[in-house]
């Protein structure tokens, strides 16, 4: 069975949860919000991972919850391991949200791989919106889960606590830029879009 990926809209700002599958496995990328629903849609099945594409509030607010009903272990890029197991740093204030996981299980690092089920996907360190950012490459599936790092038609804000104009710029031309047009880009937030119709329309994707 290929990969299927399944997309819910969860929390106050429409974050994107991905629960992404084949035959031998399942992980689940940034649990948005409502724990019961994301375990609801996976019916059953063992859950291998929880990923999150950075320290933010809005993509975490039910990762602790499904980790305490699922057991799964907790990853997220090395640099926003501490931030996102701190209320305080996790951007929640002017929403009047204090969120946090309780712990991180795997710091991962540009270039390791998460291997769930079939499918191997590699970590892309991405900083920018945060200092931590990744986003995870399936290049047999043509998977880019890209957090808020790339949306259709836009990349992510750079005026958050440790955002960078810069070090976005930078990400998507040296790690995303080179990917294949026919890659599926899976955003934190809006609809999905591929690498091709980015390079046709996002002026960040155009490499030098």
């Amino acid at each position: 069975m290929a990969a299927q990926v399944k997309i819910m809209k969860l929390g106050p700002i429409q974050t994107n949860c991905y629960l992404v599958s084949d035959e031998k496995g399942c992980m689940v990328v940034d649990p948005a919000d409502n724990a019961p629903a994301i375990l609801a849609e996976l019916d059953g099945r063992k859950l291998d991972l929880i990923v999150l594409t950075h320290r933010h509030w809005d993509h975490l607010q039910g990762a602790a919850d499904l980790m305490a009903a699922s057991g799964a272990p907790i990853a997220i890029g090395e640099f926003d391991a501490d931030a996102a197991c701190t209320p305080g740093a996790t951007g929640g204030q002017s929403w009047g949200v204090s969120t946090s996981v309780p712990r991180v299980d795997r710091r991962l690092e540009d270039g390791e791989i998460v291997e769930v089920g079939a499918m191997r996907f590699t970590v892309l360190n991405t900083p920018g919106h945060t200092v931590g950012s990744i986003c995870l490459y399936e290049p047999t599936e043509k998977i880019l889960l890209s957090g808020d790092t790339l949306f259709a038609a836009g990349v992510g804000r750079t005026d958050l606590e440790t955002g960078s104009k810069h070090a976005l710029v930078e990400s998507i031309k040296t790690k995303l830029a080179p990917l294949p047009d026919d890659v599926t880009v899976y955003p934190g937030h809006e609809a999905t879009s591929t690498v091709g119709a980015e390079r046709s329309c996002n002026s960040m994707m155009r490499r030098p």
